[in-house]
């Protein structure tokens, strides 16, 4: 009995790993993302998306930034903004709505994905934007990486 009641309680905790929300370092605002990124001497991201309605943002979201690999490397390296927008134009954050505009407005967005890669210390900024066919996670990594040795110059 004990050893039934043993192996249905390690069936449920690993269950429960396996689905574990997978946890970023991501803000909506971008005031607290900074301010994380400067403390931790982490590279800042902000990360432009149409999360409801761009498909290379949803692919994005759900292949690669959701991932355990990503989510690993990205707490010991990053700090996410995350700036949604309904459409081209329009903020998906009421709180932050102005906000949110300014910073599209102040980094030229005109594309979903675009990300805008901020190194903390030097304040010297890199842009990505859009998905390259057959992106992975490993190479979003690498990427990433390299931005960020670039910006460490």
């Amino acid at each position: 009995m004990f050893k039934k009641f043993s192996i249905t309680i390690l069936f449920c905790l690993c269950a429960l790993h396996c689905f574990a929300e997978i946890k970023l370092p991501v803000f909506e605002s971008f005031e607290a993302a900074k301010k994380q990124s400067v403390d931790e001497n982490k590279l800042l991201i902000i990360y432009f998306t149409g999360s409801t309605w761009c498909p290379p943002c949803k692919f994005l979201d759900s292949q690669i930034l959701h991932t355990e690999k990503f989510a690993k490397f990205a707490n010991e390296n990053l700090v996410i903004a995350v700036i949604d927008f309904l459409d081209f134009t329009t903020p998906a954050s009421k709180k932050f709505f102005n906000n949110h505009k300014k910073l599209a407005e102040q980094f030229r967005i005109d594309s979903f994905p675009t990300m805008i890669f901020i190194n903390p210390k030097t304040n010297k900024v890199e842009r990505m934007e859009g998905l390259t066919r057959n992106m992975s996670v490993e190479s979003f990594i690498n990427d990433i990486t390299s931005i960020k040795e670039k910006l460490a110059k």
